[in-house]
């Protein structure tokens, strides 16, 4: 295994065991059900639109090493599959799994990534990010 990667699983393991000083019972009195915001299919595809960016592969590595990268086919839209992730549509998301038009982002991935010096179109829908390679002709 590169060094890298071993060093990216080791800053996962200390750097990120950060856990938040608010329990559940605080989030849940911070927003409770009135408060949120219901969007339609339009808006939440155009508030995800707004929300997608650039990021080279230097700047996802935190993202990997946690383990929250998601491998977004180029032949399958960032924006309607975050968006079935938003809805939590579990039925089309586990198809898309299981014709692997979407997966979790393995070791290999990375390795391929830090030697092509990557970069991708982005979108987080927590906690996972979404990504599709910008494929440099």
């Amino acid at each position: 295994m590169p060094l890298f990667i071993l060093k990216l699983r080791q800053a996962q393991q200390s750097k990120f065991a950060y856990t938040s000083p608010l329990s559940q019972a605080t989030i849940k009195n911070i927003m409770s059900d009135k408060d949120r915001i219901e969007l339609n299919e339009e808006e939440l595809r155009q508030k995800i639109n707004l929300e997608t960016g650039q990021l080279t592969w230097t700047e996802l590595q935190k993202y990997y090493a946690k383990g929250n990268v998601i491998i977004v086919n180029p032949g399958l839209d960032l924006i309607d599959a975050a968006a079935k992730f938003a809805e939590d549509d579990k039925a089309v998301v586990q198809n898309w799994i299981q014709s692997e038009k979407i997966k979790r982002a393995l070791d290999e991935d990375a390795i391929q990534w830090n030697e092509r010096k990557s970069s991708f179109w982005t979108v987080v829908v927590a906690p996972w990010v979404l990504v599709q390679e910008i494929i440099k002709h």
